[in-house]
């Protein structure tokens, strides 16, 4: 019997994710688009994750688990495409969720853009509980300059041609997710597109906790300078760059405040 290779590979890291694996897990059961592979890797859960990684076993046809020691988000990454067998790669976070047309929508504009290497969606941030606090809505297509002024992309919500990828994708730094980014937008040939599904409306929920909102911006602030100052392009841009970020920062963190308030 012929095997052929998923359209999609599905690269889930998961560390003590007990909490929202279930829910992640269910909304990739709910696809309407099919063929894919579930990578997960165990990144030295000591919760019950793995336990819970395992009931699932029965509910997709192509389905691997990784444990391994704890390495961090970036590793498991990494390892999880070191195995895929897909065309491409869709990314999805232990505490995110897809709607169900996600990769739908994404195979219905990748089999008419070939030359696409990268498509993404628009995100509902949501709250610990699940409720939508508001939906970042991303330009139809980006450019490099667009990436540098601002992390547009969620990584969860995103799909990358697995041969634009280099054999470790993700480094083993603090924002490792915007730093991938930069680097696949650097290597991106000039016909090669950008561009986000034709879907209107949210595919994707990303959560945010709310230790996430306060005590980690200064950590976060040093991170994505590092960053800039990596892949800035003079020395005065880089400033640019960075207090764009921190502008955004601020009035993103504003609006996520004023909503948890209301929902409360």
């Amino acid at each position: 019997m012929l095997v052929t290779d998923p359209f999609f590979s599905i690269i889930l890291p998961a560390f003590n994710a007990s909490n929202t694996i279930s829910g992640t897990l269910k909304s990739i059961e709910a696809q309407v688009f099919r063929d894919f592979e579930l990578v997960i890797v165990n990144d030295g859960s000591t919760d019950n994750t793995l336990k819970i990684l395992n009931e699932f076993k029965n509910k997709f046809s192509n389905y691997k688990i990784i444990s391994q020691e704890n390495h961090g988000v970036a590793a498991s990454r990494n390892a999880g495409i070191s195995v895929a067998r897909g065309k491409y790669i869709a990314f999805l976070d232990a505490d995110d969720e897809w709607r169900k047309e996600k990769l739908f929508q994404h195979w219905k504009l990748l089999t008419e853009n070939t030359e696409c290497i990268i498509t993404y969606t628009d995100v509902a941030v949501i709250d610990s509980d699940g409720r939508e606090l508001l939906t970042k809505v991303i330009k139809p297509s980006l450019s490099l300059f667009d990436q540098l002024c601002y992390n547009h992309i969620t990584l969860s919500s995103s799909v990358v041609k697995r041969e634009s990828l280099c054999e470790n994708p993700f480094k083993q730094i603090g924002h490792e997710d915007y730093c991938f980014w930069l680097d696949l937008f650097k290597m991106a040939k000039p016909y090669e597109k950008i561009i986000k599904t034709e879907f209107e409306g949210s595919l994707t929920k990303y959560r945010v906790h709310r230790k996430s909102l306060s005590a980690n911006k200064l950590i976060a602030a040093k991170w994505h300078w590092n960053i800039i100052h990596l892949h800035g392009r003079g020395s005065i841009m880089k400033y640019i760059f960075f207090l764009i970020y921190v502008v955004n920062g601020i009035k993103q963190g504003i609006i996520l405040r004023l909503k948890r308030t209301r929902n409360l």
